[in-house]
């Protein structure tokens, strides 16, 4: 215990833990818009490398604990910021995504996810849309 506690890096913690909840450590990839730039330095301090995609985008890999403390303040920033990778990390946040829409759904959770589909490329689709290769409306996901 006492050596463990010798060791411990109480700041490496702080910068990957979101909120008072852990999870699983992974190496995770950010693509931000530019401006969101602050916002990763704030958080994960000013080792993180920002690596420049593209005139507006840069891509961080970060260390984080992958909880859903973690997938909410990626949704909080909203749409300037995706996870890129890991695979399975960019699942488990559509799957988040999916339960909180689920949330606000007035069908039943069996229809609803008979409306949903992942599309290959990751984009979510409502199945009946799929032939129509058209985005998602988001109120055909929710009406009775």
């Amino acid at each position: 215990g006492e050596d463990s506690f010798k060791n411990f890096d109480l700041a490496a913690f702080a910068k990957k833990t979101f909120g008072m909840y852990g999870g699983v450590d992974a190496e995770v990839t950010l693509e931000c818009k530019n401006e969101l730039a602050g916002v990763i330095i704030d958080r994960f301090g000013h080792d993180v490398w920002l690596i420049p995609q593209g005139e507006d985008h840069f891509k961080a890999r970060v260390l984080v604990s992958v909880s859903p403390q973690f997938f909410g303040w990626v949704t909080g920033i909203g749409s300037g910021m995706k996870i890129t990778g890991p695979e399975n990390v960019k699942q488990q946040y559509k799957e988040y995504l999916l339960n909180v829409l689920q949330n606000y759904s007035e069908v039943g959770s069996s229809e609803f996810k008979k409306r949903m589909h992942i599309g290959n490329d990751g984009d979510v689709y409502a199945q009946r849309q799929m032939e129509k290769n058209r985005r998602i409306d988001l109120d055909d996901l929710f009406e009775k």
